[in-house]
């Protein structure tokens, strides 16, 4: 069975900055997310069992890049039909890392 998760889907105002750490998902996965200026700039996966996600990203620039807990990369497949869709198959006991590039310096905050 395929897993669905929707990686920042949405995100208050006045908190165009921060991180979150230890929301549970289904598929056993724990997930933390950093923003910056209302961006997405990375997430971290933590898998208790063998599960296959679809990540949805949000809308960006580029693609992130996903690595193990040893920086090595893990392979996804992109989506037919959704290109912000992408499948990935996590190990049980896996701590996986999504980084976008960072979006620059918060101004004003």
């Amino acid at each position: 069975m395929t897993e669905a998760l929707r990686l920042l889907p949405a995100l208050p105002p006045a908190r165009p900055s921060g991180d979150v750490h230890g929301l549970r998902a289904r598929g056993g996965l724990t997930v933390g997310l950093s923003w910056r200026r209302g961006l997405l700039t990375g997430a971290e996966l933590r898998a208790a069992r063998d599960t296959t996600v679809d990540l949805y990203l949000p809308e960006r620039h580029g693609r992130p890049v996903l690595t193990d807990h040893e920086g090595r990369p893990v392979a996804s497949v992109a989506v037919p039909g959704d290109a912000r869709r992408f499948r990935v198959r996590l190990s049980a006991g896996g701590r996986y890392r999504l980084a976008y590039p960072d979006p620059g310096p918060d101004v004003g905050h």
